[in-house]
């Protein structure tokens, strides 16, 4: 054999490093592909409970300024009133017709473990007595075992 012949391919270790280095950016490559797909749910979740919270907080805008804290049962004697869309009964959705879905019915097929807390606040007084009131919506869901929230807030006068 002549010199030309005996180096015409690639040796045994030339292969194995070639294999083990190709293994390695494969590997690499599909963690990326893993942690790329739970960053767009986690994106994908954020952006629905964003969206019912804006739902709710535009509903409520609909409302006349003293409804915003009567609707929901409350005599406006206090500062502020927190509701938990997870604790209402269809019942209490007093200002929608009846068998209409529901703040809850459109957190729960959405998101795990989800519910809204509105928060009605005077920012002068008791909320009866007030000239100004601030809402705030809070959508709570579990992603795995982190909990997560987005928050969206207007002021009424």
């Amino acid at each position: 054999m002549t010199q030309r012949e005996r180096s015409a391919g690639f040796s045994l270790v030339e292969v194995i490093v070639a294999m083990g280095m190709l293994a390695w950016i494969l590997i690499t490559v599909a963690g990326l592909f893993s942690l790329g797909g739970r960053h767009v749910k986690s994106g994908r979740d954020s952006s629905q409970a964003l969206a019912v919270a804006r739902d709710i907080v535009e509903e409520i805008d609909g409302w006349g300024f003293h409804q915003t804290y009567t609707l929901f049962g409350k005599d406006g004697l206090a500062a502020e009133y927190t509701i938990r869309t997870d604790l209402l009964q269809p019942a209490d959705y007093v200002w929608q017709a009846p068998g209409e879905p529901t703040w809850q019915d459109a957190l729960t097929p959405k998101l795990f473990e989800a519910r809204a807390e509105i928060r009605i606040e005077s920012l002068g007084g008791n909320l009866a007595a007030s000239n100004a009131i601030r809402v705030g919506v809070t959508v709570f869901w579990m992603e795995g075992l982190r909990p997560r929230n987005v928050r969206l807030s207007m002021l009424r006068n």
